[in-house]
Parts: structure tokens; sequence; C-alpha cells
């Protein structure tokens, strides 16, 4: 599997790790987990650490993602990014970034866990 999502309920975060290739389909099912988590623990705060992902989607991908979002009520959530190691996987988290920002998501790229983690609590 490219994806796991876990509940940490010492930070409250619903935490996404992505590895390897990640087609649309997963990054679909991996957000149709974090959402039933999110749910379920009651909270709007997600870690995406993309630090291994390498790619299998595309931008269109990730825009229609962000669609979904809109779709599910997720207009309060708070998400940090942590960056691929791979750079040519970087722009793709740069646009997701900037096009969930444009939709009025609170979404932010971080290169460390820990700041990424902080940032969510504050």
């Amino acid at each position: 599997m490219a994806w796991n999502v876990k509940y940490n309920s010492d930070t409250k975060i619903i935490e996404l790790t992505y590895s390897g290739l990640v087609s649309p389909i997963e990054l679909k099912d991996a957000l149709s987990a974090a959402l039933s988590l999110s749910k379920q623990e009651g909270t709007s705060l997600f870690l995406a650490d993309c630090t291994d992902m390498v790619g299998g989607h595309s931008i269109t991908d990730l825009y229609f993602l962000i669609a979904l979002y809109e779709e599910s009520g997720l207009r309060g959530m708070k998400e940090a990014l942590v960056l691929p190691a791979l750079k040519s996987s970087v722009e793709q988290v740069k646009f997701y970034e900037v096009a969930c920002r444009n939709r009025g998501f609170n979404v932010k790229i971080f290169s460390q866990i820990q700041d990424a983690t902080a940032w969510l609590q504050g």
C-alpha cells in the first residue's frame, strides 16, 4: 500500500504517510480513510508526510481531489504537508498547497515533521 493513515492520540492529529507511487485511486482511498478517522476522533487536523512519495498521480488528479474536499465539508480543516525528498515530486506538493489555499483551505508546507506538528497544534 502506498499510503497509511492513523490517529495520534497524543497530538490529536490524523497522520497520513505516503510512499512510492501513489495512484489517483489511492489518493481518494487515503482521503476516505482520513475523513472517516477524522469524524470518529472528532478532529480536523491532518499531517501528510510526503517524504517518501515519488509521484504516481498528476496535477489534474490533485485538482479533482481538492474538489472532493469541498464536497466533504472540510472547510474547517488544517493540513500540514511535509515535502518529498525527491525534488521532482516537490512541485506537485507545492501546487497542491496553492490550489488548496486558493479554495480557502488552511494548508501549509513544511520541510520537517516537527515544524508541521507544531504549526498544527499552534
